[in-house]
């Protein structure tokens, strides 16, 4: 891979000969936005433009961690005032992240971005639109995902249980039919 900098330009450029290598590079600018730990209404400019498209990257690991730096930079601008044009655009990302938490084909990205999901996002997850995507959850190949989704729901239920509780019912009785009928059959020799 070969980096120079121009003395006409200000700004690193990479070329695309070794994709590992960009990739590894890629993820240590990824942590390193991560690391930030200044609240900034900035750092909501600087995720949108920095590390939402790679939510949309080939590579897994990187998907994974510009999945994990936007729950972290999230997470430092949830302190700040949160209404307006910042609340509107901590609504989309989060939409986003849920959608990759949704629909990403690697379990590992999935998981360690519900993972990332702590009660400081509850005041955006517990929107009607946002639980049916984790209630959606609760039917994934993955047993980790079911577990973390679950406990995320029940975390949210706290302070909106009309919206989750009906569907957590729901699903209580489907399994314990399920599971009746396997009691219920006797062995005969």
């Amino acid at each position: 891979m070969g980096l120079s900098i121009g003395p006409q330009s200000s700004v690193l450029e990479v070329t695309q000969n070794n994709p590992k290598q960009t990739s590894e590079l890629v993820l240590l600018a990824l942590k390193t936005l991560g690391s930030l730990s200044t609240p900034s209404s900035n750092l909501l400019h600087i995720l949108k433009q920095s590390v939402l498209p790679y939510l949309h990257a080939e590579d897994p690991d990187v998907r994974k961690e510009a999945a994990m730096t936007c729950a972290k930079m999230l997470s430092n601008v949830m302190h700040l005032n949160t209404r307006g044009p910042t609340a509107l655009a901590i609504e989309e990302i989060i939409t986003l992240l849920l959608q990759l938490v949704v629909t990403d084909p690697y379990t590992k990205v999935r998981l360690s971005l519900l993972r990332c999901l702590h009660s400081i996002f509850d005041k955006f997850l517990r929107r009607a639109h946002h639980i049916d995507s984790l209630i959606f959850l609760l039917h994934d190949e993955s047993f980790e995902i079911r577990l973390e989704a679950l406990k995320t729901l029940g975390r949210i239920a706290l302070s909106n249980p009309a919206a989750i509780l009906p569907s957590l019912r729901l699903m209580l009785m489907r399994i314990v039919s399920e599971v009746r009928p396997l009691n219920s059959i006797i062995i005969l020799y």
